[in-house]
């Protein structure tokens, strides 16, 4: 069984859906870094979020929200997956998915350059590295490469 929660709050907001959702879910051990990741996350645009997490033991098992959220020239879906881990500590992925309009080419030699490329996908997907630790982008040609899908995920395993 799952619970899902689908939260919808309009511009400007002064808190977070996911933050709203976290309160009754019974996920405590990693509200903290939840609500920060959250945060970090939604920037204070239009957003809406949609919530799951398990009503067995929900602070023993993952904890699970894709956000929705306009920016002035695009909309974007992010993801945060967040459990708590055996050192009593939370690890989490969150992952960023904007189209942009430009190819991939176009976005690796422009706004990416500064970061490596360090493999590709399924032959059409660029893996590049991050200038940021912990993150990897992942860019993918879409609309016969006349726009790039664009995707940074985070990955962290921490403890206390």
């Amino acid at each position: 069984m799952l619970l899902v929660l689908s939260v919808v709050l309009p511009f400007p907001a002064l808190a977070n859906s996911v933050s709203d959702a976290v309160e009754t879910s019974g996920f405590n051990q990693c509200k903290g870094q939840l609500n920060q990741v959250a945060g970090d996350v939604i920037t204070q645009r239009a957003h809406a979020s949609q919530d799951a997490w398990s009503p067995v033991n929900p602070d023993q098992r993952l904890y699970s929200a894709l956000i929705a959220q306009n920016h002035p020239n695009e909309s974007t879906q992010s993801t945060i997956t967040m459990v708590p881990n055996s050192d009593g500590g939370c690890d989490f992925v969150t992952t960023h998915t904007a189209v942009w309009d430009k190819s991939c080419a176009e976005a690796r030699n422009t706004s990416l350059r500064q970061n490596k490329q360090v493999g590709v996908l399924a032959d059409r997907t660029v893996v590049i590295e991050s200038f940021i630790q912990g993150q990897i982008i992942f860019l993918t040609p879409v609309l016969n490469d006349r726009a790039c899908m664009v995707t940074e995920r985070d990955v962290s395993f921490s403890t206390r």
